[in-house]
């Protein structure tokens, strides 16, 4: 986690009451304000990148010990390090998602979805993303106030784009490089268990011979990427900042023309250029474009989890 202030008691009270016991939060920094929300909830174990975790990673056996400079490197090393602690903990199942990310099924409890599971002796599975869209620039806390999602291609009637969908996404800037501007693969969970390890960044290797299930369109992984100007300002001069790497080898090229536009939007430091840019490229505002995308199965509505946390009062 990083720069999760305005969003963590949003993050922790929604997964709580789906079904979630336990959290293993780690925080990039050691001082981020977000620490203290966390702690005011029980059943959450705080790991801020200091020397202890160091110490931890400096034990691992995996790869990414060599780049803990970079994200990806130190989500592996700390998704290794939270198999440990649930393992400690006796906890059954493990999930690996952001900060920006909720887990949502429309039709059963975290405890009975698990259950299920475990009774089909399935060890890892895996979840498909919807990636939300803002409909404004302004957003403070997205798991609230957004509720607008483009559909992974499994939830879709058809995965590849008909002529019509082709011609829709091709008139919306918002949407043409590429549909998805984010990641369009899956994030996983698996039953804590000797073995277990992580694979690369978003998913779980259990011990061989193991059964893994694949979710098609439920349950899913909501993902709210840069949802508000200030969330994408945060994180692109951040990023852009600094070289973009991938297991020590630059990987700018590797990524989309949304992506390498953002890094670069945010590697300049230019507010007021960085605002157009989140305007024209990323705020989808214009209601009949909504529909449309919506009538032609691109995107849909889940209000579920905006109308979970309005019940709880958070």
């Amino acid at each position: 986690m990083r720069g999760a202030e305005k969003v963590i008691d949003s993050f922790i009270i929604y997964h709580r009451a789906i079904g979630f016991e336990h959290f293993f939060l780690f925080f990039d920094e050691p001082d981020d304000p977000a620490i203290d929300r966390a702690r005011r909830y029980d059943g959450v174990t705080i790991i801020p990148t200091d020397d202890d975790l160091r110490r931890q990673w400096q034990a691992s056996t995996l790869f990414a010990a060599r780049f803990t400079d970079e994200i990806m490197g130190r989500q592996t090393l700390n998704l290794e390090v939270a198999i440990g602690l649930a393992a400690g903990q006796g906890l059954d199942w493990l999930m690996h998602i952001d900060q920006d990310e909720l887990f949502y099924s429309a039709r059963q409890s975290v405890q009975d979805h698990f259950a299920e599971l475990t009774a089909r002796n399935v060890a890892c599975a895996m979840y498909p993303n919807h990636e939300a869209v803002p409909e404004q620039m302004d957003v403070v806390d997205f798991f609230k106030e957004v509720t607008l999602f483009k559909k992974g291609a499994t939830a879709r009637a058809e995965p590849a784009f008909n002529d019509r969908q082709k011609a829709l996404l091709a008139a919306t800037p918002q949407l043409g490089d590429g549909f998805f501007h984010f990641y369009a693969g899956v994030k996983s969970a698996a039953r804590v268990q000797p073995g277990l390890l992580p694979f690369g960044t978003h998913k779980f290797k259990p011990p061989a011979g193991s059964l893994t299930a694949t979710a098609r369109t439920d349950p899913l992984i909501l993902h709210y990427p840069s949802c508000g100007f200030d969330h994408f300002w945060d994180k692109f001069v951040h990023l852009g900042a600094r070289p973009y790497t991938f297991w020590g080898q630059d990987a700018t090229n590797s990524l989309g023309p949304f992506l390498r536009d953002a890094l670069a939007v945010g590697g300049q430091g230019d507010l007021q250029a960085a605002r157009a840019f989140y305007a024209n490229r990323f705020v989808l505002a214009d209601e009949a474009v909504v529909e449309s995308l919506i009538e032609n199965d691109l995107c849909c509505r889940i209000t579920e989890p905006a109308r979970l946390l309005a019940q709880t009062g958070s």
